[in-house]
């Protein structure tokens, strides 16, 4: 009876499972992505996300933060995973921009419309798997030819 109880508690009227710990949220630093390869250390993005629920239950809960071109389903995807309360992944260009040329096969120097969301799941695999709101992120990349040539644009000073 109290099991039953509990299930119950879990979903509203019209069956849609209820978190009681709030919905699961992604955020990101920027939606607009700039790879500067002249900075490859330079921050690019960073992806943070609110706790999921592990209903009660004391399961520990592993999160999915997964990025994939729009329209393409995560299909390919860069998939990270995390563990023991971690919620949050910071990608530096260099690494972030080689994910997408191995993973999704996005050419060097291109730009990408890309998606984002995070997949919480309790180890034990006894409660709902939950999932964020997809972001949508544009990816630019700046390479060294087009800085030069930015550079050497450079208006003198009306005299």
């Amino acid at each position: 009876l109290i099991s039953s109880l509990f299930c119950q508690s879990c979903k509203d009227d019209f069956g849609n499972v209820i978190y009681p710990d709030g919905p699961l949220e992604l955020s990101v630093s920027t939606s607009d992505i700039v790879l500067n390869v002249a900075a490859p250390e330079q921050e690019a993005v960073v992806f943070d996300w609110t706790s999921g629920s592990n209903f009660g239950t004391n399961a520990a809960i592993k999160y999915t933060l997964e990025i994939g071109e729009k329209g393409k389903d995560f299909k390919p995807s860069i998939n990270s995973t995390f563990e023991k309360g971690l919620r949050s992944q910071r990608y530096v260009t260099k690494d972030f921009n080689q994910l997408l040329i191995e993973k999704l096969g996005i050419t060097a120097g291109s730009g990408a419309q890309l998606e984002a969301r995070v997949i919480a799941e309790t180890q034990d695999g006894q409660s709902a798997t939950q999932l964020s709101q997809i972001i949508s992120l544009k990816k630019h990349s700046i390479s060294l030819v087009a800085q030069q040539a930015t550079a050497g644009m450079r208006t003198k000073p009306a005299g």
